[in-house]
């Protein structure tokens, strides 16, 4: 089948009954796109290698180190954007005095011209 374009239409992907309910940890887990597809490995299967995995990286989320790091990592984050910020408003007022300041100083001049050649004439 093709469309009016003449490429051929893409069909609709193949669906895969569910046959129970995964536990919350199974859901929140990311599944591994390949063994979904093809059959293959599965990373989400219960063998003991996998549940290892699995409770090792849930005990590192519960770390207190890695909370002190995301803590620290969040607040230099946020001084990051401060400093951006800052440094824009620097620039942006930079800009702004010194247009002003040398357009006063034109227009001063071209003031003083005119008002020379008037009484000259």
């Amino acid at each position: 089948m093709t469309d009016l374009t003449g490429k051929p239409k893409l069909q609709a992907k193949e669906t895969y009954p569910v046959t129970e309910e995964p536990s919350d940890e199974e859901a929140l887990r990311p599944r591994d796109e390949f063994s979904e597809r093809s059959g293959g490995y599965d990373s989400s299967t219960r063998d003991g290698e996998s549940q290892a995995e699995t409770s090792q990286s849930s005990e590192d989320r519960d770390n207190p180190a890695h909370a002190i790091f995301a803590q620290k990592e969040s607040r230099n984050v946020f001084r990051s954007k401060m400093l951006v910020f800052f440094v824009l408003l620097l620039a942006a007022g930079s800009v702004g005095f010194f247009t002003y300041y040398f357009l006063s100083q034109e227009e001063q001049s071209d003031f003083e011209t005119q008002v020379s050649t008037a009484f000259l004439y």
